[in-house]
Order: C-alpha cells, then structure tokens, then sequence
C-alpha cells in the first residue's frame, strides 16, 4: 500500500459522522483481521530495540472480569493490545508551540521529538506468542473509548466551527496556502511544522472539514492574522485564562492526554472529565460568538446538540466492530510515530560515529568531528546551459527551496576531488542529530539517511532503510518498513555520483522514482565528470535540480580551519608547536596556491606536514607532491614501527625499505583494482592478497594494512560485514597513479614478479595449455615484467598504460571518464624523481586524459596549473586546436609557471584567439621575468601588469627593467603596479600608475614623466628614505595617494617629514596611507599634531591599518574621540581597512 493510500485510509471524523456509532469509513475487521492488522506492522511482536517507554506503554489485559450493572452492557471480545499506544514522557507534554502526533493523522514534529526525553534504546522484549483466546476488555478501557470519540466527534466539529467562522473571508476557489501567504502569513515556516499528511490534507481540503483537532489547532493558531486570535507566543494560550485560547488548547490537550496515556478511567473519573468536556465545549462556543458575532440562537442550538450527543456517547453500547475500528484507525500512524522517536535515536548514535575524519590512520591515529573543525566554504548556484551571474549560496539557504513535496528539485553538489563535498554533507548530518541547525528545514526532517555510492552491497531503497535502521526494521515487516518511513519527512543524502556502480546506479535509480511520488528530498554530491549522467538521470524522469558548485574554503576562512584543526591536535598529542609561521606561510601563498589550500582535505594534510616534516612544506606546490610526502611520511613512521618489531629489528635497513616497498607495490595495485570496480573497500579477495604479501615478507599484517586502510562495520539484510576502506578517495587514487606510475618506469618488486610468474605457470598446467604456447605466454610476461632491476624504461610497445585498466575491466567496458583525476595525478607524479618517463608514455596518459571529456583550452589550463609539467606537456596542450571564448590570459601567483610553460610551447596564440594578457602577481614569484619576456616574444598586449612584491620593497626589485621594458615597448599597458627605476620607460598608455621609490634619482625621472601623466598616481615611500634635496612632486590632473609602509613610533616624526618633503606645491595629498603601521591611539595623535605643524594636508582622509599586526586601535569609545580631534585638528577623517584592501586599492 502507498504512502498515499494509507493516508487515504486512515479517515478522520467529519461534520455528517453518526454520531450514534463509533464506526469510521474503513472497511469492518473482525477480531482475527484486527489482530493480523496489528502483526503485521509489528511483524509478529515488538522484536528489535525500542525504548523503556514503549516497554511500559505495551500492557494488554490479561485477566477476565465481570463488569458492574452499570457497564455490563459494554462487555465484548477483542484481540490482545499488541499495538497499544506508547506513553510520551512528562517532557514530552504539548504546549502551544509544540504539535507531537496527536489524532489521525498527525505525526511528531522534530521539535516535540526533540523533547520527548526518551532514554536509550534498551534490549528487546521477548517475542510475543502467537494469537491467543480473545479477552473481554474491562470497563476502565471503554470509559476511554467512549470519552476518546466524544472528543473526536463533539470537541471536533465545535473547534471546527471556530477555524470556519475564522477564515470566512477566504474565496472557496483559493487554498489555504495561498489564502494565508496573501494576508501576509510565513507559509514556509507554516508547512515545516506539518507532516506529509497534514499538508496533503490541506491541499485537498481548504475548508477544514476534514480536518483533526491537532490540524485544526494549527491553523487556527497560525492563522491569527486570519482567525483573530492571538498570536502563538501569547500567554492567552497557555490554558489558565477565560478565553478562546486557552479554551482550544485545553480542548487539545485533553485530547492528547487521552490518545498518549494509556491511565484507564474509573467511573468516576470518566464522569468528571465528560462534564469537563461539556463545560469546556460550552466555554469555547461562547467564546467564538462573542469573537465572531454569532447569533446567540446557533451557539444555544450548538450546545444543546452536543450535550445530548454527549449523553448519547455516554449511554450507547460498544459493538465488537468499534475496538477494531479503532485500532486500525491509529495503527499505522502509531508505527510512523514510533519510526520517527526510535529513528532519530538510531540513526543519531549511528551517524555520531560518522561524522568524524581522519585523514591519515598511521599519523592521526585521533578523530576530529567535523562540527568542530568546519569552516564556511563557498556555494554558488549553476545554471544549466550559456552564461549567467555568479550567485553565492549560504549554507543557511541550501534547503530554501524545498516545500516538501514531489515537485522539489534535487540538490546537486558538484566539486573536485578534496574540495568538501563529503565534510559537508557529515556537516548536515551532525546538525541534523544534534537538532540544532542554522540550515533552514533541516530539523524539521524525521529522518536523514546517507547513502554512499561506492558501496556495492545496497542496490535498493529497502536494503538501504536496514543498513541504517537494522534494530527499528526488526519491528516491522519488509513491506511496510518502507512505507512507514516514507511518510514522515525524508531527507536522502546521496554522497559521490561520480563513484557509481551497478548497485547504486540501481538505489538512485529507485529513489528517483520514489521522489516523484513520495516528496522525498534528495541531495547528492557529485565530482565534474559524472555530471551529465546525473541530469541524464534526472530529466529522463522530469525531475528539476538545484545545482549548487562547492569551491572550498575562500582565502579568508582558512586560518579559521587550520586554528579549529591545530587546537583540536593539541588537545588529543603533545603535539607544542607555535601555529604562527603556518598561518603566515598561508598568507604568503594564499594567492600562489589558492587552488589547492582552498580544498579542506588538502589543508588537513597540510596542517599534518607541518606538525611532523615541516622542513617541505615550502617545495609543495601540487596536489600530487602533497600526497607524495604525506605518502613519504607515512612509510618513514612504518618504518620506525618494523624497527621496533622484535621480529624484524635485526634487518639493515635496506632490507627493511624494500620489504615494506614491496607491500607497498601490492597496496597500489589493490587500491587500482578497487577504483576499476568503484568499490568504496578492497575486497576480499584483494585483502587476502594484501594478508599474502606481508605473509611473503614477513611483516606484521595487521600493522601493515591498518596503516593504510581503515575499517568500518556495516549491517546489510545478509548479516554484519567488516570492511576495510581508504580513508580518502583521493588518497586511493594517488596509489592508483603511484601504481601506473611505478608499472610504467618498470618498478615491479622482484620477489612479486617471481611470484606472478610461478603463479602463471600453475594456472597454464591447470588448464592444459600446450607447453610450446604456454612457454610463449611465460616468455612475454617475463619480457613484459622486466627483472626490477633498472629504473629505465621498456621500449614503447612493452609498457601501456591504458591495457593496465583494460586488463582490469575483463568483464566490463572501460569508462576512461571516470579516471580523469587519476591521470591528472598520473601526470604530475612524473616528475617527482629523477626517473626520466619516456614521451611516448606522457602522450598516452594525455591522451587519455583528453578521451575523459578535457575538450578546450580553459579545462587544460586547469590541468596545467594542478600539477607541474615540462615543456613536452605544454607542447601538446598548445597542439589542442579547440577555441576558447576569452581573448585575454590572465596570469596570477597560483599559474605563473603553467603560463611560462604555455607560451614557450606556442607557437601562435592567435588560433586560440588570445590577443591580451593581464598579470597580477601579489607573492614572492621568481619565474616573473621569464614570463615577461616570453609574451613579448609572443606579441601579446600585457594591458595590466600589477606585481605586489616590488611595490612593497622597491629595494629588492625582482622584476627587471629589460623584462618590464619588453612589455611596455609593445604598447597597451594601462596599468602599472610595481617598482620604479630611472632606466625604466614608462609608456604613455598608462591610466593607472601605483609605484615605490627607493633613490633620488629614480624619483627625479618619476616627476618628469608625472608633467605630463593624465592618470591616476599613487607613490609609495618608505619612512626611512632620505629625502633631502626631493622637490616637490609636480601638479598633476588628479591629486596622488601617498603610501608610508611600516610607520612605527620611532619613525612617526620621518613619515611625516618625507610627506612634507613630496607634497605638491598645490599643497594637498588625496589620501594619505599607513599600512603595515603599528601606532597605538595615542601615538596617532602624535602624528596629526605633527601633520598640521608640518602643513601635511589631505582631501579624503588618512588610512591605518586595521588587522592583528596593527597596534592597539582603542575601543570604539576611543577612536570616536580621535575622530573627533583629526576632524578638529587637520579637518579630515581616520579610517580603518585592513592591508590587503589598502594594497589592492590602488
């Protein structure tokens, strides 16, 4: 049965019910079928975990008793209460603001979920006993019954009445919803707190007729711009006053006590509450007339129909029928409620010990949990086809566009390998189980499940539900396990699209499926080049997409990591280090190597570097000499651990090195075959060859392995399964290339090559090859394999990469666009050692890397500045004949030496359509002249040429005149950024003219060129500088900016004198910046005293640093006075910016 159907049945009381029967509009059960009903959601009993509540709340009668004169007529015969209703706990009780599943076909909200204060799961009960002799209930459970139908039918129609006389103003044509949002209600917040039911009740019936009480409340509460009662954080609600509030949440809450309390009622208490009840209805009617000008005769009408309803209910005999009508009535929502509580228990201790990372088991043996470390990263959203504006994503909004039905588009996260895709989504899930998120929704969810796509043992949405849920699906039979959980509100977090295979193509295929009908929301994580199967996927279904790309952590935010992830180290090693030159080291290459310290994972290995080998951090400028010395540093510490084996420690360490790099040959090949299969783990089969190589070299296998691979236990419908896994994908493709790598320079273990080829030997005498053939095949393989010996390469036809995947892929075609991130890595391993790789092997792997889907030259470039190259793969790059749209290259610190690389390789950049060149260079770059020089070689316009280093220290002066004079001798500069020397001839073109001096001489060519300069000037001069005998810098058309770096309060009284010395006989600076500078409060007053003494003037205003090398700044109480006195003292303004914005301003 669908969710849809089972909503369908559960019907709600309505105005025309009988009021003289208790039967619903379901089919009639007897006993024996109420019973099975039971069962079978049960699945024979309460097997599995479930709370101390549910334990206590499962109580069935079990003795026979003769009922008084009174009741006697209400004796029958019902099935044993296998289904009997849990107790919610006193924290649990329901407020105003707080809706729990309550009625029909209510279920509870996060926020009631989150305080139903539920202990831990406990051991199951015994299994219940098949269907014993039916028993009569006693009295004290029809006393409840009876009170339990007055209330759905009488207290029903009359809160009824009260939504209806509220939203009379409403057109019958329009739904609620847009009804509400026109006047001006928060509909988004109104459908979080609703179920599925409710909404789809909604939807279908605008008018409230069939409508529960729990619903009702809701409306009538979160309506009140509408209804005309208060709003929900009235005390008016809290049940204690005479009012219609409190009227209708004591109507609520008398009803909840009923449906979630399993206390029987004694005659006498039965008596009370039904003149309770009666009073209570009264009060309410009354109320509404007042509120809503009600006629007093319909209000009298509608109390006295109630009352004699009320007598009716009150007096009238029970049939068989009613108990199991009322039992089936509210047992599937009973087994939704009981998911939602004992789900988010399981699932929540289940994902607590996900949502950790350790990137390295050999080295951080600790687990850091993402909530602790996480950083914001940057979302934009993608448009589908042709160009369209950059629009940034908070990850407050990510779940904005969800309304929870079929319509909502999946969320697709797209991003490199590294980037964050997988720390996000463990982000979602921590949040989500602590109930404490700033991601719109996310909360409101009653289950979050996580599915992983390179798991190959889940291929249906069932098996995913008992994976995640094993102890909670006990409780239910397959068939309805699924149903149950798919209509509470679902959140499917599908991680690494890219990582298909034919079991989890299977699962997205069906969950896709499942979405058109059940409004389940799906967020998946996908790398670049799975995403056209994605939307192939997706569109073939009409399903929409919110396609979100994840860039990593903007330069900003990663100090915040690496202090989040070093505090963290200490708090687990005694790890004393200073994180200070880190942080400084990230500055420095923040533009250099943004791509790759924007990715989280690779600032975590870098935080692991620095901590252990600190010595290479400033060598790394690849993704692939990061891993290769993480990699380098994990076989040292093995290394250090066989040393201390008792049954290795008398080995040389030759011995040592080479048993362990023999293992390593074996893993690197195990993690190839794994990403062929897209497997998430080795198999067993690779694990047993893996067991076979420590065995062959006598080294310890589970120090060995566990160094590498992790393992987890997962829980499949065949049993409990211990797999072994690497901690990263990336780090599984690294081996993989490590693999290739190591094959193509014939680096195979020799004892492993003897052992393939006896192994080979066996497999031909077992299958009766002929001894001629087979000695041929032995022959080829043991040319193929080469005697590891030699570091040279084979002759080209002997060594191929791409017949090392086809061999892999016996059984399967070979998807070449899936290795796109191993051939990257491939190609930037090559240069790592002194091994010179044959061309032919280069060409292949470019090749190769060009049949994955790298089809113009912007995607190229890309691969150009991920991973060092040489000449040879310039020079095929260059070869590639597909256009790009832009006609400019733009050079900064991260792709200097790819450009070089680039342009030397080029012959003509004109059939690519480049004609310009911009270059903004803000870190120390040794390669900036070969650069110049080559564009010059090329032709090329440099029209923007900003190079940050010379402008800061004019006395170190890396770029050189002939090089700079190369680039202006070909016209087109407008802009100039940098070092300025007399033998240095500046162009005419410029319009943008930022420059240091750092001698007389230059300064006086600076002046004559600035006589006729119609642009803007900024000059930067140090404090120290000797000024003597400067005249004053000429009138120009626009007055400059004067930059003082490093102004201290020992040097304020020269910054000032060199100000003074340069001022223009106009008489006036624009601005006047101090960046670098360290003076404190007081001493700044110093320095404008001095300024008007001097006659220092400016226009705009003066600048001062504003960061943690600055001195202290004062409070703001402080700086409004120093305003104060800078306005009264020079007339102008102080203000604060930090240095990167005082730099880049000019």
């Amino acid at each position: 049965m669908s969710c849809k159907q089972r909503e369908d049945s559960v019907t709600e009381p309505s105005q025309q019910k009988d009021s003289m029967s208790l039967k619903q509009d379901i089919p009639e059960m007897d006993e024996a079928s109420a019973y099975h009903s039971c069962s079978e959601l049960l699945d024979a009993g309460t097997q599995g975990t479930v709370s101390n509540h549910d334990l206590e709340s499962r109580k069935t009668p079990t003795n026979w008793e003769e009922l008084d004169e009174d009741t006697a007529s209400d004796t029958t015969t019902v099935p044993e209460d296998n289904c009997a209703r849990r107790k919610l706990s006193p924290e649990g009780q329901i407020t105003p603001m707080n809706y729990p599943s309550t009625g029909s076909n209510d279920v509870l909200s996060s926020a009631a979920r989150s305080n139903t204060g539920l202990p831990n799961m406990t051991s199951p009960p015994s299994q219940v006993e098949p269907q014993r002799k039916t028993e009569v209930f006693k009295a004290e459970n029809v006393y409840r019954l009876r009170l339990q139908t007055m209330i759905g039918s009488i207290g029903e129609n009359a809160m009824r009445r009260v939504f209806q006389e509220g939203i009379k103003s409403k057109p019958k044509e329009k739904s609620l919803f847009d009804f509400y949002k026109e006047s001006g209600i928060n509909v988004v917040k109104f459908k979080d707190i609703l179920n599925k039911s409710q909404r789809n009740r909604i939807t279908k019936d605008s008018e409230g007729n069939t409508y529960d009480i729990t619903l009702l409340f809701i409306c009538i509460q979160w309506g009140s711009k509408i209804t005309r009662v208060a709003t929900n954080e009235n005390p008016r609600w809290r049940g204690d006053l005479d009012c219609l509030e409190s009227c209708l949440t004591n109507l609520k809450n008398l009803r909840n006590k009923l449906y979630h309390n399993e206390t029987l009622l004694d005659k006498k208490m039965f008596i009370e509450e039904t003149e309770m009840l009666r009073k209570l209805l009264e009060n309410m009617l009354m109320h509404a007339k007042k509120l809503y000008n009600i006629s007093s005769k319909e209000v009298d009408d509608l109390i006295n129909i109630g009352n004699e309803k009320i007598n009716l209910f009150r007096q009238e005999s029970m049939l068989p029928s009613n108990w199991s009508d009322y039992q089936k009535d509210n047992l599937f929502l009973e087994m939704l409620e009981y998911a939602q509580i004992n789900g988010l228990i399981i699932l929540s201790k289940l994902y607590d010990s996900w949502v950790y990372f350790t990137p390295i088991n050999l080295i951080c043996y600790f687990k850091v949990k993402v909530s602790d470390v996480y950083t914001e990263m940057i979302l934009k959203k993608e448009t589908r086809g042709g160009d369209h504006d950059v629009v940034h994503v908070e990850y407050d909004n990510l779940l904005d566009d969800i309304k929870h039905s079929k319509d909502d588009p999946v969320i697709l996260i797209e991003g490199f390998a590294g980037v964050g895709k997988t720390t996000l989504t463990k982000k979602i899930m921590s949040d989500w189980i602590s109930q404490n998120s700033s991601m719109t929704h996310l909360t409101a969810y009653d289950f979050l499940l996580y599915a992983v796509c390179r798991n190959n043992r889940i291929r249906t949405f069932d098996e995913l539900l008992v994976s995640l849920l094993p102890e909670l699906a006990k409780s239910f039979q397959e068939k309805h396990f699924s149903e149950v959980i798919l209509c509470g509100k679902v959140l499917l977090i599908v991680d690494g699209l890219d990582e298909f295979n034919e079991s989890s193509v299977n699962l997205f295929k069906e969950v896709l499926e499942l979405k058109k009908t059940s409004g389940i929301t799906i967020l998946a994580t996908t790398r670049p080049e799975r995403v056209e199967t994605y939307y192939n996927l997706a569109e073939s279904r009409q399903i929409s997409t919110k396609h979100i790309q994840l860039t990593g952590i903007p330069a900003e935010k990663r100090e915040d990591f690496v202090l989040k992830y070093f505090k963290e180290i200490q708090l687990r090693t005694e790890v004393e280090l200073d994180v200070t030159e880190l942080l400084e080291y990230l500055k420095k290459t923040a533009r250099r190597l943004s791509d790759l310290w924007c990715l989280p994972y690779n600032l975590t290995l870098l935080i692991v570097l620095w901590v252990y080998k600190s010595e290479v951090i400033n060598y790394i400028v690849t993704a692939p000499e990061l891993y290769w010395e993480i990699h380098l540093l994990m076989l040292d510490k093995l290394m250090l651990r066989m040393r201390n084996n008792e049954m290795l420690s008398h080995l040389p360490d030759s011995a040592m090195k080479e048993k362990v790099s023999n293992f390593e040959y074996t893993l690197c090949h195990e993690s190839l075959i794994a990403l062929v299969k897209d497997e998430i783990n080795i198999s067993e089969e690779s694990f047993g060859r893996l067991e076979e190589a420590c065995r062959l070299e006598n080294l310890p296998v589970e120090e060995m392995i566990g160094a590498f691979l992790k393992t987890v236990v997962i829980i499949t419908p065949q049993g409990r399964n211990c797999l072994h896994s690497f901690a990263h994908k990336g780090v599984q493709e690294f081996l993989g290339a490590l693999y290739i790598y190591k094959h193509t320079k014939s680096e195979i273990p020799k004892q492993l090559a003897a052992k393939f080829l006896k192994d080979l030997k066996d497999l031909l005498v077992t299958h009766n090859i002929p001894g001629e053939k087979g000695q041929e095949i032995l022959r080829l393989v043991n040319d193929s394999l080469g005697d590891g010996s030699t570091p040279e390469v084979p002759q080209d036809q002997k060594k191929r990469v791409k017949p090392i995947l086809e061999n892999l892929h016996v059984n399967a075609s070979l998807d070449i666009k899936k290795y796109q991130n191993l051939f990257v890595t491939t190609i930037g391993l090559f240069h790592l050692e002194s091994v010179k790789i044959k061309d032919s092997i280069k060409l292949e792997v470019l090749e190769l890397l060009k049949e994955t889907g790298i089809d113009n030259i912007n995607r190229w470039m890309m691969i150009l500045d991920s991973v060092k190259c040489d000449t040879f793969v310039a020079s095929f790059i260059s070869q590639q004949k597909a256009q790009t749209s832009r006609t400019e290259l733009s050079v900064t610190d991260s792709n200097l030496f790819s450009h070089i690389s680039l342009l030397r390789a080029m012959a003509d950049l004109t059939q690519h359509g480049i004609q310009y060149v911009s270059v903004d260079i803000e870190d120390e770059v040794y390669g900036i002249n070969d650069l110049l020089i080559e564009i010059s070689k090329k032709n090329l316009i440099v029209q923007e040429l900003r190079f940050l280093p010379d402008l800061v220290c004019p006395t170190r002066k890396i770029m050189s005149a002939d090089a700079v004079n190369s680039v202006f001798q070909r016209g087109g500069v407008v802009i100039y950024k940098g070092a300025y020397t007399h033998d240095l001839a500046l162009p005419d073109s410029l319009d943008s003219l930022h420059v240091s001096i750092a001698d007389r001489a230059s300064y006086e060519y600076l002046c004559t060129y600035l006589m006729s300069y119609q642009g803007k000037p900024r000059l930067c001069l140090s404090p120290d500088l000797d000024v003597s005998g400067f005249a004053p810098l000429p009138n120009t058309k626009i007055r400059p900016n004067l930059y003082i770096p490093g102004v201290n309060k020992e040097n304020y009284l020269k910054a000032v004198d060199v100000a003074r010395a340069v001022l223009s006989t106009e008489g006036r600076y624009y601005r006047l910046f101090f960046p670098g500078s360290t003076l404190e409060v007081n001493e700044i007053y110093d320095l404008i005293r001095e300024m008007k003494l001097r006659e220092v003037k400016v226009e705009w205003g003066i600048i001062f640093p504003d960061n943690e090398i600055s001195g202290k700044r004062g409070e703001q109480g402080e700086r409004q006075e120093l305003l104060k006195f800078a306005k009264k003292e020079i007339g102008r303004n102080i203000r604060w910016y930090d240095d990167s914005w005082m730099w880049k301003s000019g």
